[in-house]
């Protein structure tokens, strides 16, 4: 499972702003896990009409509800590996977008995955 420093942002600069972080901070008393944004690319913040690093993913998604946002990340979080998935949305300026989501794992320590990396491209739905 690759690093943090295994991802170079100087080395793709024209995807930067569809690019979210997400740290893994832990699990609940159910094991599921707690996701907060690290940093968001100019797009993500363009699309939620605020900056959503610091905040709990429950309380800044973009998905249907906030279940199947979390649902995503905890794919991604206990099965190790990267997911590709169409995503369906509606921005604050009511554009419907279709698009879709590279969820990427990434590790501190080699076993656990420890933050996530969002990768995104908008595309306006016709």
């Amino acid at each position: 499972m690759p690093t943090r420093r295994d991802f170079d942002p100087m080395a793709i600069p024209g995807h930067l702003p569809g690019i979210l972080l997400v740290d893994v901070l832990g699990e609940t008393e159910t094991g599921f896990g707690i996701f907060r944004y690290r940093l968001a690319g100019n797009l993500e913040i363009e699309v939620r009409g605020f900056n959503p690093a610091g905040m709990l993913v429950q309380d800044a998604f973009i998905a249907k509800n906030a279940q199947d946002a979390l649902d995503v990340y905890e794919y991604v979080r206990t099965r190790k590996c990267p997911l590709l998935t169409p995503v369906t949305y509606t921005t604050r300026y009511d554009v419907r977008i279709e698009e879709f989501c590279l969820f990427v794992p990434l590790s501190n320590n080699g076993t656990d995955v420890s933050q996530i990396l969002v990768f995104s491209d908008e595309k306006p739905s016709r």
